[in-house]
């Protein structure tokens, strides 16, 4: 398909997708001609996939690049984890601390927030049975993706980031509405 079917199916101005070829979010298509290109099912895949980093996900156009290039270089699961972890919403744009949640304990210290200190072990089992579900997820599109023909590493990285993010963006969703019901009088 031309680049304009692929704006008008994708949902996105053409413009955009240009940008997003200019930036290296979205790979170049196959040349036909001097000014044109063919783009496939791919093209069309990873460009959701760039919407959801940059809308769901709340990524910037950086840090959405930054995930883009650990799928397309191929990295293990443990690496792309750590890039959607570096590159998630919520986190701090200057470089990371060594310890983050030694900052967060510290910043409580300072809000005088002490509650929080007993509430980690909460905070811990939570994330372990959030960090469960990640594991779950993510056996089972291995598991899919093994079974389809023609599917490679990238498309199994692409589908992985797509899990996460939905499931950070789920998290947050869920998060809010079951905070008002336990503060409930």
């Amino acid at each position: 398909m031309r680049i304009s079917e692929l704006a008008r199916r994708a949902g996105v101005a053409l413009p955009t997708v240009k940008y997003y070829l200019s930036a290296g979010l979205l790979p170049a298509g196959h040349r036909t001609a001097p000014n044109q290109a063919d783009y496939g099912e791919r093209h069309l895949y990873r460009l959701e996939l760039i919407r959801t980093l940059l809308e769901i996900g709340g990524l910037s156009i950086a840090r959405t690049h930054a995930v883009l290039r650990a799928v397309d270089a191929g990295v293990s699961l443990t690496a792309l984890l750590g890039v959607l972890d570096e590159a998630g919403p919520g986190q701090p744009r200057r470089r990371p601390a060594p310890d983050p949640l030694a900052g967060v304990v510290a910043t409580a210290a300072r809000l005088d927030v002490a509650e929080l200190g007993p509430a980690l072990d909460g905070y811990a089992e939570a994330a372990a049975r959030l960090a469960a579900c990640d594991a779950e997820v993510v056996r089972a599109i291995g598991t899919r993706m093994a079974a389809t023909p023609g599917a490679d590493r990238g498309m199994l990285l692409e589908r992985i980031v797509a899990a996460v993010v939905l499931g950070q963006a789920a998290e947050t969703a869920l998060r809010g509405p079951a905070r008002r019901h336990a503060l409930r009088p």
